[in-house]
């Protein structure tokens, strides 16, 4: 692939996440302002379910599918797409059955707003990271600079219209679960139609072979990304559960654009390292460089104007927790450079290894939060993240080390073709 190439799906790349992150950022703001403390609250909660969720999607297939070659996805295209519409459709039927089991036997407004504020970001999440990978597989990128530039206009149109007409929370979640039904619909237009048979024999196999594994990923990564904010709903008030989600939506722009870039070098990795070990070692200590450099930026602009950006985003009203979003920038941080040692875990096929690994970064960040949460609070659950991510990064490096120094195993490497 010639470096021109590889930029015009950079910049493709980065107009489309710039477009998501902007949305994801002004929807939170827009939250945090103009709803009720439980309501954003709410949202907050039912956003870190349903990445648990989805993390089974991403473990079974989607990360596979990223790094297969280009001319592989294509045949297989109608195939993943009826994979994609089938967990879309049961996820969402769970869920549905969930909220309908609350609306009929629970009469706790938070609950259900949660259950109903999951099944809207379940929609959302379970398509970005897909159609990312399968859109840059057919070389469409600017498919995904339409979607995402509209998205963005539906929700700089809520934030200036939300405080002047009272929009209902609820009509808000079914506005965007509209719009994301509209962009699957807009996605098989693009690529045809899906191929439900092919599509379950996938889902079958896929899951037959990856769903323990990602179980195990979901227990890890969940114990210390959501299970903290879960720990500090229960023992907390509203406001500290609201300042841990609102910190967090400051940097969920900047871990989405460098999420687009993992998407970017995860497709180009096989062609880049050609299969072979040394290519692999070459390629991911370049990606680690890069990658580094990034969140070393992140902390330093943080450092210095975090004040400034938490109180243009939302006055005075989370301003005691700037120590919180400083938190948010290491876990961030950690997240970062995570993901190029992921990219070669994928490829020796030790992803399943790894997220056993990661169980005890999950069970290290939940028993410290249990500890935390009630005395400090947000800042209490921020420290649990940091410590169990900084748990899943030393397990990560152990399985990526014989990459890193070649000379610790002398044993062939199986890789994932």
């Amino acid at each position: 692939m010639n470096k021109s190439r590889q930029l015009v799906i950079r910049f493709f790349s980065l107009s489309d996440q710039i477009f998501v992150s902007a949305a994801n950022l002004l929807l939170t703001i827009t939250l945090a302002r103009y709803y009720s403390e439980i309501e954003f609250a709410a949202y907050g909660i039912g956003l870190s379910i349903a990445l648990t969720l989805l993390g089974v999607q991403r473990n079974c297939y989607v990360v596979q599918n990223s790094l297969l070659h280009p001319s592989i996805m294509r045949n297989r295209t109608s195939k993943v797409l009826g994979q994609q519409a089938i967990v879309w459709f049961i996820l969402l039927i769970i869920e549905s059955m969930v909220l309908a089991a609350l609306v009929i036997f629970s009469d706790n407004s938070f609950y259900l707003t949660i259950s109903a504020s999951t099944i809207v970001c379940s929609l959302i999440y379970a398509q970005m990271e897909f159609d990312r990978m399968i859109l840059i597989k057919h070389d469409k990128y600017w498919y995904s600079v339409i979607t995402s530039g509209t998205f963005f206009i539906f929700i700089a149109v809520l934030f200036f219209f939300a405080p002047k007409i009272n929009i209902p929370y609820f009509f808000v979640l079914l506005i965007l679960g509209g719009y994301v039904c509209l962009k699957f619909i807009f996605l098989l237009i693009a690529l045809g139609r899906p191929h439900f048979f092919w599509g379950w024999r996938l889902v079958k196999r896929d899951f037959r072979k990856n769903f323990i594994g990602a179980i195990s990923g979901i227990i890890g990564y969940s114990g210390h990304n959501h299970v903290p904010l879960f720990i500090l709903g229960l023992v907390a008030a509203p406001a500290q559960v609201g300042a841990f989600v609102a910190m967090r939506g400051l940097l969920q722009p900047l871990q989405i654009i460098i999420r687009s870039f993992d998407v970017i070098d995860k497709n180009l990795f096989s062609i880049k390292s050609e299969g072979k070990v040394h290519g692999i070692r070459e390629v991911f200590i370049r990606q680690v460089s890069v990658y580094g450099v990034l969140a070393l930026v992140m902390v330093f602009i943080m450092a210095i104007f975090g004040e400034t950006i938490s109180y243009f985003a939302y006055g005075e009203k989370y301003s005691i927790f700037n120590q919180v979003l400083m938190g948010w920038t290491l876990i961030s941080s950690m997240l970062v450079i995570s993901l190029p040692m992921e990219t070669v875990i994928v490829k020796l096929d030790k992803l399943n290894t790894y997220n056993f690994y990661r169980i005890l970064a999950g069970i290290t960040g939940s028993v410290v939060a249990f500890f935390l949460c009630g005395p400090f609070g947000a800042m209490g659950a921020v420290i649990a993240c940091l410590i169990g991510w900084l748990v899943s990064c030393a397990c990560a490096f152990w399985i990526v080390r014989e990459i890193i120094f070649p000379k610790w195993k002398n044993s062939v490497l199986v890789l994932n073709q």
